[in-house]
């Protein structure tokens, strides 16, 4: 119907970014799209778009990527839905993942205007989109970020962490993102931990900031 179409073509974009390599970003990543395609009728893409060692679709299933992500871009002169769809491996019913390039060298091959015409297809086809970022910022995952339209930075309660959010926040502001695009989720929480109380100062520093509990049994 006009209805439907008119809801997909203004799918939610929701990027996830590590402060510090092992944050865990790419787990709450696949979570949040698997959970978010579980519920009813809602179309979820997964993009991972940590160019050069993505691994998203280990997170979802065993099922091994026929195409990928620089296999969409080669073909990028045609791309439309039908490519987009055949290019990506099918979870779930509702849940569709695009890996990342098979070869790191091949990350070299994507540019941001790739990245702009991806997302703005998605868009029209899915009422969810998650992009998984990984920590090394390009102009092609800047542009991922600048068409987010809420931005997830995920650290965890060490000293590291918390120096890699502050440089992301500071990387954020000369981007000119506005402060409700973006959040803090304070990954691996313990109340016991003395280092948490500098991280949860640096997320309520933000107007919004979460914490995720440390349960590293249930996640393995």
């Amino acid at each position: 119907s006009n209805a439907a179409t008119a809801a997909t073509a203004n799918a939610t974009v929701l990027a996830f970014v590590p402060c510090k390599g092992g944050s865990g970003a790419t787990f709450l990543a696949a979570n949040l799209a698997y959970a978010l395609s579980a519920q009813g009728d809602c179309k979820v893409a997964l993009f991972d778009l940590n160019l050069q060692f993505g691994d998203a679709l280990l997170f979802l299933t065993e099922q091994k990527a026929a195409h990928t992500l620089s296999d969409v871009v080669q073909g990028i002169h045609r791309l439309d839905v039908a490519l987009l769809k055949t290019s990506m491996v099918s979870v779930a019913p509702n849940l569709d993942v695009l890996a990342a390039p098979a070869d790191p060298s091949q990350a070299m091959d994507i540019k941001p205007e790739h990245i702009d015409a991806l997302v703005r297809l998605a868009r029209r086809h899915y009422d969810y989109i998650i992009l998984d970022i990984g920590h090394a910022l390009d102009a092609p995952t800047i542009q991922a970020l600048d068409k987010a339209d809420k931005i997830y930075a995920v650290l965890q309660s060490t000293l590291p962490f918390i120096g890699g959010a502050k440089r992301m926040l500071e990387i954020f502001q000369k981007l000119e993102y506005p402060e409700s695009k973006t959040e803090l989720i304070l990954n691996r929480y313990e109340t016991s931990c003395d280092v948490n109380a500098k991280a949860i100062q640096l997320s309520r520093g933000k107007p919004s900031g979460s914490t995720r509990p440390n349960h590293y049994d249930a996640a393995i």
